[in-house]
């Protein structure tokens, strides 16, 4: 996901409609939010957290995103998005412990 659609989907999670209630539920000015939702540029280590703690991800998930995002050498980008790659995979199999009968190490 890229900035945009974090943004979208932390103001659906939480329940509002504009930029400015986001900008203040993430403790940002109004102008750092029309910044962002833009495209002109990519949300910071600190607001990727906070993004991630509304959307109940794991902040991993969020700030490798960001990064891959940010990055203008494609392969770096291609790293982080391995990363997300290996780190989902992996959650995917922890998750499918949880539940008996499903659990699969061979990933």
């Amino acid at each position: 996901m890229n900035t945009v659609e974090y943004l979208n989907h932390a103001k659906e999670k939480l329940g509002i409609t504009s930029d400015y209630a986001l900008a203040k539920s993430l403790e940002m000015s109004r102008s750092g939010m029309s910044a962002l939702i833009n495209g002109k540029v990519t949300m910071s280590d600190e607001t990727a957290m906070k993004v991630a703690e509304i959307l109940g991800k794991h902040p991993a998930i969020v700030l490798a995103d960001m990064h891959a995002e940010r990055e203008k050498n494609p392969a770096i980008q291609a790293v982080w998005h391995g990363i997300m790659e290996k780190f989902s995979l992996g959650f995917d199999v922890l998750i499918s412990c949880a539940t008996p009968r499903r659990c699969s190490l061979s990933a």
